[in-house]
């Protein structure tokens, strides 16, 4: 029963975070979301989330040793 009322707290403080303007939910595609650079991806993708978060430009020879 513990866990679920922890769950119950945190669901109802959300709830509460989303009604007072807080917080506001929105829906993101999977391609759009920058945590996808945790697993292998094409180098096209790589490139993309990398400019979504703003790091660009190639790395130097000292940063890949």
């Amino acid at each position: 029963m513990g866990c679920l009322k922890h769950l119950d707290r945190h669901w109802f403080w959300l709830r509460q975070a989303v009604y007072d303007g807080k917080v506001a939910p929105a829906f993101i595609p999977s391609e759009d979301m920058i945590a996808d650079l945790t697993k292998a991806l094409p180098r096209e993708t790589v490139d993309r989330l990398r400019r979504m978060m703003g790091v660009v430009g190639e790395p130097s020879q000292e940063e890949l040793q």
